[in-house]
């Protein structure tokens, strides 16, 4: 009775694992829509409807797993947020290497980062993740900074972290890349310049 028992699981749990890899492959491929809109249209432009289209299922489907929009956009920002952070962690033994990391970074999704800043009050979701980015970029600075900072007294050591925030941003990344029409080198190399004489000053 046991081996019948036993030779009855297997194929069960097959069957639930099969159902499990379905699941997060449905999950992805609307996580995946979401995201593709997000790069086109503002948030409120997105429809239940194009996304169960674009992934190929239900509107059913689509609001059973995510509830609704504020579900599909917290979905999309879980799936792009660990592509981000390998990007910027690449090793950085100087200045040039650390900023050359991040440009790295801005180059793949800075312009859908401006495109959701933009969007910071159409959505608390969105607000949320912007916070939370925020939040992680003071972290990187601190952290790809660290051996400059050390040793000054609090009140510069936080004048500086700000000074290194606002030379990093992605908004200076626009401006330069975007709005002056700066190859990536060229940011690298104005970044490197800021924030070089900034720590030497110090």
């Amino acid at each position: 009775m046991k081996n019948d028992e036993a030779s009855i699981g297997v194929p069960r749990q097959y069957r639930q694992g099969a159902r499990a890899e379905a699941a997060a492959e449905t999950h992805r491929r609307i996580a995946e829509a979401v995201l593709k809109f997000m790069r086109e249209r503002w948030v409120d432009e997105i429809t239940l409807v194009d996304v169960a289209e674009a992934a190929g299922v239900s509107v059913q489907t689509v609001i059973r797993r995510f509830s609704g929009k504020e579900g599909l956009l917290k979905a999309a920002v879980e799936l792009i947020s660990p592509q981000m952070k390998p990007r910027r962690e690449a090793a950085a033994p100087d200045i040039r290497s650390t900023l050359a990391a991040l440009i790295a970074d801005y180059e793949a999704e800075g312009d859908l980062v401006v495109r959701i800043l933009a969007q910071e009050t159409r959505s608390p979701v969105v607000k949320v993740w912007l916070d939370v980015g925020r939040a992680e970029h003071r972290r990187w600075v601190e952290r790809s900074f660290d051996r400059w900072l050390a040793g000054l007294e609090p009140a510069l050591r936080e004048r500086r972290v700000l000074e290194l925030i606002v030379i990093t941003d992605v908004y200076t990344w626009q401006i330069l890349r975007r709005d002056q029409g700066k190859r990536a080198e060229e940011v690298v190399d104005i970044m490197e310049e800021m924030a070089g004489r900034l720590l030497e000053s110090g």
